[in-house]
């Protein structure tokens, strides 16, 4: 009796959880990029800083890396869509800032010919560094003094 009381109470909670996890999900945005469906449109990237647009091309260069060994046709489709996507993100990057494309475009898409989604992420993070290097100084440059303020040690105690 007691053994029927407990498959009950597991199949009751797997039925509730189940059931808001169904209704929870649509909620979470998927964050993979898996092709040119979830390119954002030219206007909304032409808004965007180039740490903005750096994660956006990210996100197409670990599909491309990771589709790119396999042969399947829809594989090789998400490559063709990932070096689209990148090739356009680096003409608006060129276009709304008046120079050329950012290098990190370039080595995104050749981390996804070797191959490498790793190397994405490397390649992200480096721009990330930089535009926090970028914060950093402009912050130190609109401080008085040229640094932040130094606090006292046993303030605050």
């Amino acid at each position: 009796m007691q053994r029927h009381g407990r498959t009950v109470a597991w199949a009751l909670a797997l039925v509730t959880s189940w059931s808001f996890g169904r209704l929870l999900f649509p909620l979470i945005p998927a964050a993979a990029w898996q092709g040119a469906q979830d390119n954002k449109l030219h206007a909304e990237l032409a808004q965007m800083a180039e740490f903005e647009l750096a994660g956006e091309g990210h996100r197409a260069c670990v599909a491309g890396a990771l589709a790119k060994p396999q042969t399947s046709q829809r594989a090789q489709q998400t490559v063709e869509e990932a070096h689209g996507y990148l090739e356009t993100i680096g003409q608006i990057a060129q276009q709304t800032r008046g120079a050329p494309v950012p290098p990190w475009v370039l080595q995104m898409q050749q981390a996804i010919e070797e191959q490498a989604p790793i190397s994405c992420n490397t390649i992200w993070a480096q721009v990330i560094k930089e535009h926090l290097d970028q914060l950093s100084a402009r912050q130190e440059r609109n401080t008085p003094g040229g640094a932040p303020p130094m606090r006292d040690p046993a303030e605050g105690i």
